[in-house]
């Protein structure tokens, strides 16, 4: 993902899936995500938090938002807690970290 498609989360992005261009707005996958049968953003949250094993009341900051990635819908969160940074990528259909990453932030 590009820095640009970061700083522009309402934009649309462009997915090839089974040698099929879709257009999908991420935007619209955070407002139906839920009743499509995925989690919602709160759920993804709390999937990140159980995996870092962090309390929402430690947290300084939190960003979360809506992706799609290789086709895959996602939410892409990040919360910082002290010096420490948490990155993580959960699935949004079924709710599994599909990938994390933590840093100490200077």
């Amino acid at each position: 993902m590009t820095s640009q498609q970061r700083k522009t989360p309402q934009a649309k992005q462009t997915v090839l899936e089974k040698a099929a261009v879709v257009e999908v707005s991420v935007e619209d996958m955070a407002n139906t995500n839920a009743s499509a049968g995925g989690i919602t953003k709160g759920q993804a949250l709390e999937k990140a938090l159980e995996h870092s094993g962090v309390a929402k009341a430690d947290i300084s900051y939190i960003q979360l938002k809506p992706d799609v990635e290789e086709g895959m819908k996602q939410f892409d969160v990040e919360f910082y807690v002290g010096m420490m940074e948490y990155s993580f990528e959960v699935d949004a259909r079924t709710g599994q970290v599909v990938d994390f990453d933590s840093d100490v932030f200077v």
